[in-house]
C-alpha cells in the first residue's frame, strides 16, 4: 500500500505525471524493502521443487542489474523481478515521449532517464525470465504471469531497439 498505490494512482490517470514524478517513484519503488521467499539458493540444486522456484522466481533478483536511473541514486544494483515490472509502468509515458520527441536518437530527448529505465528494466527482466526457464520449461509455459512479463518487456526492448537504430 505504501508504494504500489501511490504508482497506479499516478500511472493509470489521465494525465501523464511529470519526469521529476516519475524518478520521485523510481526511487521509491527501487528503495522499497522486498521479502524474500526463502533462500536464493542456486536452483540447479536437485532439492528445488517447481513451486519453490516459481516462488523465487516470483521474488528473483535480477544479477545482473544496474542502477535503473544512471545518476539518481545510491540504490543497490539488485531489484526483484516485481520493482523491474512496476518500473516499467511508472516509465511507459515518458519512454513512449522520448522516442516521439527524438525518434532518430532517443536519448537526446529530455526523457532519456525514461528511455533507459524503461530498457535496463525490461532486459532484466527477460534475463531473470530465461533463467528461470532454463530450469522449468514446461511449469513456466503454464505460468501466465511469465508471459505477460515477457510479452511487455520484449515490446520495451523491441522500441528501445527501433529508437536507436
Amino acid at each position: 500500500m505504501e508504494c504500489a498505490t501511490v504508482v497506479a494512482d499516478l500511472t493509470l490517470s489521465a494525465e501523464t505525471p511529470s519526469l521529476a514524478t516519475v524518478l520521485e517513484l523510481d526511487k521509491k519503488v527501487q528503495e522499497f524493502p522486498m521479502i524474500m521467499i526463502g533462500p536464493l539458493a542456486s536452483m540447479e540444486t536437485a532439492a528445488a521443487t517447481v513451486s519453490l522456484s516459481m516462488r523465487r522466481f516470483s521474488m528473483l533478483q535480477a544479477k545482473n542489474a544496474r542502477k535503473i536511473v544512471v545518476s539518481l541514486s545510491e540504490v543497490s544494483s539488485q531489484l526483484n523481478v516485481y520493482q523491474l515490472i512496476v518500473l516499467l509502468y511508472i516509465h511507459r509515458s515518458l519512454f513512449a515521449q522520448a522516442i516521439i520527441d527524438n525518434p532518430e536518437n532517443p536519448l537526446k530527448s529530455a526523457y532519456s532517464q525514461s528511455f533507459l529505465a524503461m530498457y535496463r528494466a525490461a532486459t532484466n527482466i527477460l534475463r531473470a525470465l530465461q533463467e528461470v526457464y532454463t530450469h522449468w520449461p514446461k511449469s513456466c509455459s503454464r505460468y501466465w504471469v511469465m508471459s505477460t512479463f515477457a510479452f511487455s518487456a520484449s515490446v520495451s526492448v523491441f522500441h528501445c531497439i527501433q529508437g536507436l537504430r
